[in-house]
């Protein structure tokens, strides 16, 4: 009876160090939310999910033996994403403002960028922010571009519009 009892706690002892070594085995899950829209960071080219950003974490993933799964959206729904859980981070260009710092964790900065006006070819009557009262400007919807011009245009005179992507704003022009 003795024995019988030794091999019974013998086997149930084995059965949980072996699913342990499963759990302690298995590579953490990571969503990470981007646009897929923001050359050269995050694009998608012939279907396939690319740029600066997708590198980055799957290299992450690697060193890491983190299982990446990407989930896109639109820039605007990011943050929706993030703060109901559907995603665990998202890697696509967020500039660090006091108002997110305060809601969210940020790694270091690895990218140093700053926002540009870009006219069509031949239009020399915009040469700065101060040439773009009365006239129409997109932008991403919910972008820093988007937060930093309707900071400057305090009396509205510049016609703020917003899209989805980067394509559409830029098929605007």
């Amino acid at each position: 009876m003795k024995n019988w009892i030794k091999v019974a706690v013998a086997a149930i002892a084995l059965s949980a160090a072996t699913v342990q070594a499963a759990v302690d085995t298995a590579a953490t899950e990571v969503k990470v939310g981007m646009s897929g829209r923001y050359f050269p960071f995050t694009f998608v080219k012939q279907d396939k999910l690319q740029g600066f950003e997708v590198d980055m974490w799957d290299e992450i993933g690697k060193r890491n033996d983190y299982k990446i799964e990407y989930v896109t959206s639109n820039f605007s729904g990011l943050f929706g994403l993030l703060e109901t859980g559907r995603i665990d981070t998202i890697s696509n260009q967020i500039t660090m403002t006091d108002e997110r710092k305060a809601k969210y964790l940020f790694a270091d900065p690895y990218v140093i960028d700053g926002a540009q006006i870009t006219v069509r070819t031949g239009n020399d009557s915009i040469k700065g922010v101060d040439d773009l009262a009365g006239k129409t400007v997109a932008v991403n919807l919910g972008s820093n571009f988007e937060q930093l011009l309707r900071q400057y245009d305090k009396d509205g005179k510049i016609n703020i519009k917003t899209y989805d992507t980067g394509i559409e704003h830029d098929v605007a022009l």
